[in-house]
């Protein structure tokens, strides 16, 4: 293996022993305790791979995700807009900003119940990640616009360019490092958040915090409601992991040059 690739495949192998090193650790402290509320990983993971959990475990899966990527995508085309106009006019980001900064420190748990009233209960899950991802997405895409480099517009300016040439040939460009940032965080802020909304609203009949509050709680199963959560875990970080690729890609222009 020569030098360029070795240090490519460096970070994955170090991520891949830290993850087993994590596993086993985990595996020789539960047995060493045997604590009934302490499962190791072996036993959590049999417990999701029982065939009662098996019948029902993908339906749970699908729908969290879906009702993540649905309120997370309105997040992005009403958080993204928004923070453009914020953060390019003053008047604008001075009218809002008491709203704003008021209203994102509602934690999203507490419009659980009013959302069930107002919006009924199919909408709300949707309506509790929009609220999540919002202010993340908001916030970074303000940031971005605010750091675009005051010069760079007075350069544009002098050759005549609109106020659209300028949101799109320099604001944008300047903002997108900031706002996949923000739209990331939102991403997981909202899986967090549905997951809980679901522990709390069931009603909803389906999705992984259901499972883990509904019916493996009160059974007192520990091993499958650990299981969940390391299923929790894992999806969560294929999701950070994925949309860090993404970020990546679409910024590999700003890569350094290597020497």
């Amino acid at each position: 293996m020569n030098k360029v690739t070795w240090k490519r495949v460096k970070p994955y192998l170090m991520s891949l022993v830290g993850g087993l090193f994590f596993l086993l650790l985990w595996q020789v402290a539960s047995t060493l305790a045997n604590i009934r509320y302490f499962p190791s990983f072996t036993s959590s993971v049999q417990a999701l791979l029982s065939p009662t959990v098996q019948s029902r475990i993908y339906i749970d899966i699908r729908d969290s995700v879906l009702r993540v990527g649905g309120g997370f995508f309105f997040a992005v085309i009403t958080g993204i807009p928004l923070g453009i106009l914020i953060g390019r006019w003053r008047i604008v980001h001075q009218f809002t900003k008491p709203v704003i900064q008021a209203v994102r420190f509602i934690p999203p748990l507490a419009l659980v119940p009013v959302a069930l009233v107002f919006i009924g209960v199919e909408p709300t899950p949707t309506f509790i990640i929009w609220f999540a991802g919002f202010f993340p997405i908001l916030l970074n895409t303000v940031a971005g616009v605010h750091r675009t480099d005051l010069a760079h517009i007075d350069v544009v300016k002098s050759f005549g360019a609109s106020e659209w040439q300028i949101l799109e040939k320099v604001m944008l460009p300047s903002a997108v490092p900031e706002i996949l940032t923000g739209a990331r965080v939102g991403l997981g802020v909202g899986w967090m958040s549905v997951v809980a909304a679901e522990m709390v609203a069931a009603g909803w009949g389906t999705g992984l915090g259901y499972h883990l509050w509904s019916r493996a709680a009160p059974l007192g199963q520990f091993d499958l409601m650990v299981g969940i959560l390391l299923l929790l875990a894992i999806i969560g970080f294929i999701m950070n992991e994925g949309f860090a690729w993404l970020e990546k890609y679409l910024l590999r222009y700003r890569r350094p040059v290597s020497r």
